[in-house]
């Protein structure tokens, strides 16, 4: 695991320190966005799931999957997921399995929804392209994958992660193999919103400020400029 990188921001950590900046927000925003896809009764498989902050989303939002699968080489965040969910009134099976080199173990099955949440950037950048051939293969062709990872702007990397790409250089990658059904920006620096030629935009994002701090302001507008975005959440479906 030494190839990896294994920075990891704990949910219940950050919500007991009262820690609302902007990778926090932007969490709690794509689960949300996995539910407003999703339906009861569904299949989901959960790759790079950490301590399963995704599942307990369903679980606490009441939306009963038909089964839930999550995938992770830390055995220490299964054994914390198992713990926080032992009450969830869903199938849950906890994965133990490297994605870059074991995949296999990753079951068949008919899933329809697929996420890889702040994973790519963390393996070296030759094993992405191979991990998302491999996520296909357990595809159908109504399944959603929703995959979200930081965009490298050419200056500065949002954490001390191995790789990251750019948008143009993800968005190439994922042409190869994906239909491109949405993509949004997760989170996005002010300046690039200040220089938005859009005025109602501009308009809308000054009166915010005057509420909002940075961080929050940081992923209100941040699904209309996926291009200029500092992350992005792709949703993806697999080529006919």
């Amino acid at each position: 695991m030494t190839e990896y990188n294994k920075t990891h921001l704990p949910m219940d950590i950050a919500e007991e320190r009262m820690i609302q900046h902007r990778d926090y927000i932007a969490h709690c925003l794509r689960w949300t966005h996995v539910l407003k896809h999703a339906k009861i009764g569904q299949k989901i498989l959960d790759l790079g799931c950490a301590d399963m902050p995704l599942c307990m989303a369903f679980y606490t939002n009441k939306f009963r999957p038909a089964s839930y699968t999550g995938v992770e080489i830390r055995q220490s965040m299964l054994d914390h997921a198992r713990e926080k969910l032992a009450k969830a009134p869903f199938p849950i099976f906890y994965i133990l399995a490297d994605l870059c080199k074991d995949f296999e173990k990753v079951p068949k099955d008919d899933y329809d929804i697929i996420t890889s949440f702040e994973f790519i950037e963390h393996v070296p950048g030759e094993m992405v392209e191979p991990f998302l051939v491999n996520v296909k293969s357990r595809m159908h062709i109504e399944t959603l994958f929703f995959l979200s990872t930081p965009c490298y702007d050419g200056k500065n990397m949002a954490a001390n992660h191995i790789k990251e790409w750019t948008y143009e250089e993800l968005k190439a990658l994922l042409q190869k193999h994906f239909q491109i059904e949405k993509v949004f920006g997760t989170f996005i620096n002010q300046s690039a919103i200040k220089q938005s030629e859009s005025g109602p935009v501009l308009e809308v994002f000054w009166k915010l400020s005057e509420y909002y701090d940075s961080n929050y302001l940081a992923t209100i507008l941040a699904p209309l400029f996926p291009e200029k975005a500092r992350n992005c959440i792709w949703r993806l479906r697999r080529l006919p």
